[in-house]
């Protein structure tokens, strides 16, 4: 008997995420800037901003990948 496991969907993996996926982690990121509640506060000069451009960035890099 095999152990590997058996995917879902045939375009689906940890680094190209569904494009489900792909609408639900932009989502997120577009939430988490929008909420007051961040790793580094808005209220921290430049930093607080760099944290937010930084997990949309990600996000970006992300869905865009998927969309690849």
């Amino acid at each position: 008997m095999s152990s590997a496991p058996v995917p879902t969907k045939p375009n689906a993996t940890p680094e190209k995420p569904s494009i489900g996926g792909a609408l639900l982690l932009l989502c997120g990121a577009m939430i988490y800037m929008v909420s007051p509640i961040d790793l580094i506060p808005d209220v921290v000069p430049l930093v607080g901003i760099l944290d937010d451009i930084s997990i949309m960035g990600m996000a970006l890099k992300r869905v865009c990948a998927s969309l690849a």
